[in-house]
């Protein structure tokens, strides 16, 4: 087995930059059809984990927020 050693410095654990809405969009996409493509049927799935929010650098409000328009946007296509 090879294990290489992953240097880090104290900027590593800082809060990162707020990602933008296309970024967090991507996210809950990606999440969504993978844990679907897993489970194989609709199960609830939590976008606003605290593991997400400290990834993206944001709050419950932008996930929900993208959410709406992720939504808003499905509804709209297929009209």
């Amino acid at each position: 087995m090879y294990y290489k050693e992953v240097l880090v410095t104290p900027e590593d654990f800082q809060p990162q930059s707020p990602a933008s809405d296309e970024e967090i969009r991507q996210l809950i996409l990606h999440e969504a059809y993978w844990l679907s493509y897993r489970h194989g049927n609709r199960h609830p799935v939590q976008f606003d984990s605290e593991i997400d929010l400290e990834y993206l650098g944001v709050g419950v409000q932008d996930i929900r927020r993208n959410q709406w328009v992720l939504e808003r946007d499905a509804c709209w296509s297929s009209r």
